[in-house]
């Protein structure tokens, strides 16, 4: 039976996947943050969930979806790398 992470970090996937442009994906990927950091103050938990959701994402065969789906999936992986990195100042 999945955890209820696995369920949402699901979910999130879907999302990524429907939305209609890169600014959403962005937005849903925001959201799906905020909500772990209200949820959970463990940055390691937080960590692993990301590089599920990155697993996730690489696993997708480009010829099995459409071009906007595929531009949803490269942004998502994008940004969440993106998110992770610390700033450099």
């Amino acid at each position: 039976m999945p955890s209820p992470i696995d369920n949402y970090r699901s979910q999130l996937i879907n999302r990524i996947l429907i939305a209609s442009s890169q600014l959403e994906v962005r937005k849903v990927v925001d959201m799906a943050m905020k909500d772990l950091d209200r949820q959970q103050s463990n940055e390691e938990i937080a960590f692993v969930f990301t590089n599920k959701i990155l697993s996730d994402l690489k696993s997708f065969n480009p010829l099995y979806k459409d071009a906007q789906q595929w531009s949803n999936i490269n942004m998502a992986r994008i940004y969440i790398n993106r998110i992770r990195l610390p700033e450099k100042v």
